[in-house]
């Protein structure tokens, strides 16, 4: 701390964000991104009230946006992607056949799947849940499946398929700030993501037996398969570009240049399958597909994508950035980071301490992209300290950001969920959704055991 008035400031400053964006989310409804930087105004004020140089906070600022200036170009990337991809007719495609597989006795698991494929070509949870997910929860009450039931396999499969998805903005968001690479992170992740996914899948294939009688005879179902066949021309070389961007990546391309091949290739499909130009090309990479289809539901699936559609969440990034900024200034965070190391021995220990502390403020703040940046920035540099990879860092933050996201009443995530599916809180569909909470547990024991936790390819001598 830079003295005792700058201790106390310090301390002012992270109450005084905390309770902003508190007020700002919860009492005034505001945007996430208005509240940030309003916290971060409120914040910076007391700072330098106590003595710390707006210069610093300035200087910090600019440096924390400029470790976001990659996620940035990748989500831009990735909305471009989404456009073409939809108007190529691929992502249609995806959605078509996996709709095409739903029968009674298989429908939970196929629903988890199905949500699972969507979210990770999409890279989007919300968009899943908003589009596949309202259509299979319609399907669900014509076959007579629990609301919840059907609620849990939409989030199971939304949320997973976000986490391991190379197009999320939630695992660039994690990468970057673990400062962890993309596709090495992913895979990480899957350690435990993926057991606590297949677990659920056995889950969801074994209620599903319940309803084998069931007969699929649904109004929008059927209105669905007829909009999508009447709207686009499906082939199977329609899966050609999710399958070259997915090999590539798997081939260790970089993220941005198999991104662009993605692009071109649905761009090429785009106009031979579907006969768009290439001025119609361009502008679905700029603002996204439309479709121009009457059917409300139809429209608000494939009605998505392109450059404009990620610039909500790159404010919600940089705003993110400004509000890390006087918290990372105030000193409150080198004190935790001095306490941490006085107490942490191992690397199983710190892991389960970053779990504890990102759970917690995620709890208070309902949103990633607040806790996040934060709590990366905090206990960063403490792995290195104890031999641990950072991609333990990225686990951990996306166990604990994107799988509470979906059971934290009160997160931005959650609030989404229920209303798009038509619940009244998380807690209906908490047990039936069990991926988002089995992962945490997973983690917990391979903290505590060890297993499974990256050592750095030359371990660095224990600092604590």
């Amino acid at each position: 701390m830079r003295g005792t008035r700058a201790a106390w400031s310090g301390f002012l400053a992270l109450g005084a964000a905390i309770l902003t964006i508190f007020i700002g989310i919860f009492v005034i409804r505001a945007q996430t991104a208005v509240s940030l930087m309003t916290a971060a105004a409120a914040s910076s004020l007391l700072l330098v009230l106590g003595g710390v140089p707006y210069r610093d906070i300035e200087a910090e600022m600019v440096h924390a946006m400029g470790r976001m200036m990659l996620p940035v170009i990748r989500l831009l990337a990735v909305g471009a992607l989404i456009g073409v991809w939809m108007a190529s007719g691929t992502v249609p495609y995806l959605i078509y056949l996996g709709m095409r597989l739903l029968k009674p006795a298989v429908f939970l698991p196929v629903v988890c799947l199905l949500c699972a494929v969507m979210s990770a070509t999409a890279g989007t949870s919300w968009g899943t849940v908003a589009t596949v997910g309202v259509a299979c929860m319609s399907i669900a009450a014509g076959l007579g499946i629990p609301a919840p039931m059907a609620a849990g396999a939409v989030v199971c499969g939304a949320i997973f398929g976000d986490k391991v998805s190379p197009l999320s903005d939630s695992v660039a968001l994690t990468a970057a700030a673990a400062d962890a690479p993309l596709m090495g992170g992913i895979r990480h992740t899957l350690h435990s993501t993926g057991p606590a996914y297949l677990l659920s899948l056995v889950f969801f294939t074994l209620a599903g037996l319940h309803f084998g009688q069931g007969t699929v005879d649904d109004v929008i179902y059927r209105q669905l398969l007829s909009g999508l066949e009447a709207q686009f021309t499906f082939h199977p070389v329609l899966l050609l570009p999710p399958v070259l961007l997915f090999g590539l990546i798997l081939l260790r391309c970089p993220a941005i240049p198999a991104f662009a091949a993605g692009i071109v290739s649905g761009g090429i499909l785009a106009g031979i399958l579907q006969g768009e130009t290439a001025s119609s090309v361009a502008a679905y990479l700029y603002d996204g597909y439309f479709t121009g289809s009457s059917d409300t539901l139809l429209a608000q699936m494939l009605n998505r994508g392109g450059l404009t559609s990620m610039l909500p969440t790159i404010a919600l990034l940089l705003s993110a950035c400004v509000f890390s900024a006087p918290i990372q200034c105030s000193g409150v965070v080198n004190w935790l980071l001095g306490t941490v190391k006085e107490h942490v021995r191992t690397g199983g220990a710190l892991c389960n301490c970053v779990l504890l502390i990102h759970s917690a403020l995620f709890s208070v703040t309902g949103s990633y992209y607040v806790s996040v940046p934060v709590v990366a920035s905090m206990t960063r540099e403490l792995f290195p300290a104890v031999g641990l990879d950072p991609k333990n860092l990225m686990r951990l933050l996306q166990d604990t950001g994107a799988g509470l996201s979906a059971l934290v009443p009160w997160a931005a995530t959650g609030v989404y969920i229920t209303a798009m599916l038509g619940l009244k809180s998380t807690t209906d569909y908490f047990l039936w959704a069990p991926m988002p909470w089995l992962s945490i547990l997973i983690s917990v024991a391979m903290n505590c055991t060890g297993w499974g936790l990256p050592k750095l390819a030359h371990e660095i001598e224990n600092t604590f």
